[in-house]
């Protein structure tokens, strides 16, 4: 089962498994109480369309909580978590046990960002080419994290300090690509598999050292172009692009900073 959003990502995973299109189950969820409701509509929108090029069925799946049964389900969720990630990671989880068929594997695409340099684009830190130097990176790395705090600051300045982590020691690679990796996917991602395997097998096929290693070694400039990516789709399923990558997930952000107001309401009440 692939979660799809219509984008360079899994549209990357799509094209690699083509050969295995009519055996697997394409899906994307919305959970009306995300802080990220109006991109996740924009993605099912695209991806529908992707879907239908690709003559695959494809499913929406609105994230609805029954409160008995959640109640019980998040009990679980909370043991396997404990209690470390929020309440709609585990929302998006109890879906898992009735959206996705039981004896599927659920495929992420999560972690292919980093072969596009994702947080070189990001408008925070405002350096998408150049090079972050030893004292500029604690307040660098604080920002990839929208908090500028004296304590974000002096804690990732103690990492930094403690692990030798700048961009003279680890020759050839960017900071920011090792740091997405090693930090924000042990620190987010690390913890949506652990939920989610309250209720579905899940893999991230990208997360491979081997693999990682020699996609970094691309040239930054191509990879801010999600050029790997890219050629990856031409190469496996040229068709998949002639859908065109979204632009209209600017809109769905933009709901989304009102929705989160509203949603953080709701959420109260479900604990």
């Amino acid at each position: 089962a692939l979660s799809v959003t219509g984008g360079v990502d899994s549209r990357t995973s799509a094209a690699l498994f083509k050969k295995r299109w009519r055996d697997m189950y394409f899906f994307t969820y919305v959970d009306p109480l995300s802080r990220e409701f109006g991109i996740q509509g924009m993605d099912a929108i695209e991806s529908k369309r992707l879907c239908r090029l690709m003559g695959v069925s494809h499913r929406v799946g609105v994230v609805r909580a029954g409160k008995r049964r959640f109640r019980e389900f998040l009990e679980i969720w909370k043991e396997n978590t404990a209690g470390s990630s929020d309440i709609v990671a585990a929302r998006t989880a109890y879906w898992f046990t009735h959206g996705i068929p039981g004896d599927a594997i659920h495929i992420k695409s999560s972690v292919s960002e980093i072969f596009r340099s994702f947080w070189r684009k990001n408008r925070s830190l405002g350096r998408k080419s150049k090079v972050v130097e030893a004292d500029e990176l604690p307040l660098t790395l604080a920002r990839a994290y929208n908090d500028e705090g004296d304590f974000s600051v002096s804690s990732f300045k103690n990492y930094c300090e403690q692990y030798d982590f700048n961009e003279a020691s680890i020759k050839g690679y960017d900071p920011l690509d090792l740091f997405y990796w090693e930090h924000r996917m042990a620190c987010w991602q690390s913890l949506h598999m652990i939920g989610y395997g309250a209720a579905q097998e899940t893999i991230v096929i990208y997360n491979n050292r081997i693999l990682l290693d020699a996609l970094l070694r691309a040239p930054q400039a191509a990879r801010l172009e999600s050029s790997i990516n890219k050629s990856i789709i031409e190469i496996a399923a040229p068709e998949l692009l002639d859908v065109k990558f979204s632009q209209f997930r600017i809109y769905g952000a933009l709901f989304d900073r009102i929705w989160r107001r509203i949603s953080l309401v709701l959420l109260r009440d479900l604990g």
